[in-house]
Parts: structure tokens; sequence; C-alpha cells
């Protein structure tokens, strides 16, 4: 049995499915659960969905990351015809003024944007990535990350017009939760290719 205690104060039983294990889902305004169940139970909660607001400042907390989309002039766009091919530019470093091992760099793409695989490197000059997943919608660099500022760079594609929101980049130190850093969202538009 599961019972979820709310912001409000009101308790109810939550539903239990026991496929493959016990199972229950709440939302975000429970304050508490009371999980009875058997001595050396253990349990795992997960939690899943999108920021309804995205961040308008950027966050540093032992880390600074940056991103950039530039031409292939090295200049910074933010408006872009639809099929153009753009260079992510991205800047990390340690604002702790020693090394921070096991950072992710979580590199989040705006809608209509593709990612040339065949760009994304596993080094970049003096930095090695420990492990590199490009997935559908984002690239995400594993490594440490000193206080000389690291770029990351890689190519993308625009492939549909409109105006995108663009999710900020995020970089977390993956064992000390207190250890990271975002830029801030904005906007690109794109026009139709004639």
């Amino acid at each position: 049995k599961i019972k979820a205690t709310t912001q409000k104060g009101t308790t109810e039983a939550l539903t239990v499915t026991n496929t493959p294990y016990p199972k229950a889902s709440f939302l975000t305004d429970v304050e508490q659960l009371d999980i009875l169940a058997a001595p050396r139970s253990f349990y795992m909660m997960s939690q899943s969905g999108f920021d309804t607001h995205l961040p308008q400042q950027a966050l540093s907390n032992g880390l600074e990351v940056t991103r950039e989309y530039q031409d292939d002039s090295g200049k910074n766009v933010s408006s872009v015809a639809q099929g153009a091919e753009l260079n992510v530019v991205l800047r990390v470093r340690s604002t702790t003024g020693k090394n921070i091992s096991d950072v992710a760099i979580i590199d989040l793409l705006p809608g209509g944007f593709e990612i040339l695989r065949d760009s994304v490197r596993n080094k970049y000059n003096h930095w090695q990535s420990e492990y590199t997943d490009i997935r559908e919608d984002r690239v995400i660099f594993y490594g440490d990350f000193g206080d000389m500022m690291t770029e990351l760079t890689y190519k993308v594609k625009v492939t549909a017009a409109g105006r995108f929101v663009v999710p900020p980049v995020y970089a977390e130190s993956m064992y000390d939760l207190s250890v990271k850093a975002h830029s801030q969202s904005g906007h690109v538009d794109v026009t139709a290719a004639k």
C-alpha cells in the first residue's frame, strides 16, 4: 500500500499495479509518501516531463557553459534560412579554480535542427570526452573540465522553417548535484527555402 499526502493536507491511497513489480504514479503536489511494505524492501522514484518555463537567465554554480550558433564565417546567428548548416560552439569551464570530474554537458537542439553526426568528435584540442551520446534531439558529452575554457564544436542542419525555442545547454556534475550551470534560453527564426 502507498498513501500520498498533498500540499493541501489531503491523504489518499495510490493505485498500485504489480507488473513486473509494484509501481504507482502521483502528481507533483504530493509532499509525503507512506510506503507500507515488507522489511528490507527497496523503492525507486523517477520523474519525467519537461519545464513549463525555460530559464531566462544563465546559472553558474561551479561550472560555466555557453552556446553559440555560428555561420561558416564565425558570425553568431539568431536567424537563418532553411537548409543552412550551422556550427554549434559550446564553451565550458570550471569556476572553482580546480578540475571537476564526471561532468555531463547536455545540448538540447531547437525543433527543426538535425545533428550532422560525423561532425561530433571525442577529442577537442587537449580535451578528451570519456563518452559522447548523440541522440535525435541532443548531444551529450561526458568528461572532466578545468578552469581553462574548453571549446566543443559540431555542425547542425536546419531542416524546418518557423520560429523555434532554443533550449538552454546544461552542464552538471554527475556526483555533486550542487555543481551545475546552464545558459539562458532564446529563439531562432528560420526562413523557408525558396
